[in-house]
């Protein structure tokens, strides 16, 4: 599947390209997705094309809607984790593990643990790796005797006491279920079919959403 980047400056006729790419499909009855930043893009495209009559065989979605069809074309059946109970398991999570106590109860530490495991998740990495990383970097810092090694393990129950909690509740966390299905359609690409995907109007994307346009 070839993908085709244009790019240039504000009123460069880009928005117009993509549409007319999109009529193009729609007129060759290929149903193709077009992705936006915001809900209030979603709207504007919508009312758009359906002004010219497109109101069927073309979607209009923000990513989440993207990787939601991947989801589903790779056939992934892990149950999803919402942001807010994952917040809630790291919470209980670094209350019951965490090397300092009171690190749990200081204001945006759930939530930049979070935003932490969600990057690793994308990364592909798994307790077992993380620990290896991490055991070497102790390793190259052990002579400044900076406290590294109490960082290191804590970060490192963390991460594995979420994965023990994950496996035990039978669940998987919004990364985690993303790339399950993008690995799965890398080993099987047939299984996303021929349906094209326009994406449109992003001044920058997230790992995530770079790995899933791959």
């Amino acid at each position: 599947m070839a993908i085709t980047l244009i790019t240039g400056p504000a009123n460069a006729g880009k928005a117009r390209a993509v549409l007319d790419a999109v009529r193009a499909d729609v007129a060759g009855e290929a149903e193709p997705l077009l992705i936006v930043p915001t809900q209030a893009d979603v709207e504007s495209y919508r009312r758009e094309l359906a002004v010219e009559g497109i109101v069927w065989g073309v979607r209009v979605e923000r990513f989440r809607g993207l990787l939601a069809e991947v989801v589903r074309r790779a056939g992934v059946d892990a149950r999803p984790l919402t942001p807010l109970l994952r917040e809630r398991l790291l919470t209980a999570v670094a209350a019951r593990r965490s090397v300092t106590p009171e690190l749990a109860t200081r204001p945006g530490f759930v939530r930049a643990l979070a935003a932490l495991v969600a990057e690793l998740e994308v990364e592909r990495v798994t307790p077992v790796r993380l620990r290896r990383a991490l055991d070497a970097w102790v390793a190259a810092e052990q002579e400044r005797g900076d406290g590294s090694q109490r960082r290191a393990d804590e970060l490192k129950a963390l991460f594995s006491a979420y994965h023990d909690l994950l496996k035990e509740l039978g669940r998987s966390d919004p990364e985690q279920r993303a790339v399950l299905a993008l690995d799965a359609l890398r080993r099987s690409p047939g299984l996303w079919g021929a349906t094209p995907v326009r994406i449109y109007g992003f001044d920058d994307l997230t790992r995530l959403q770079l790995d899933t346009i791959e």
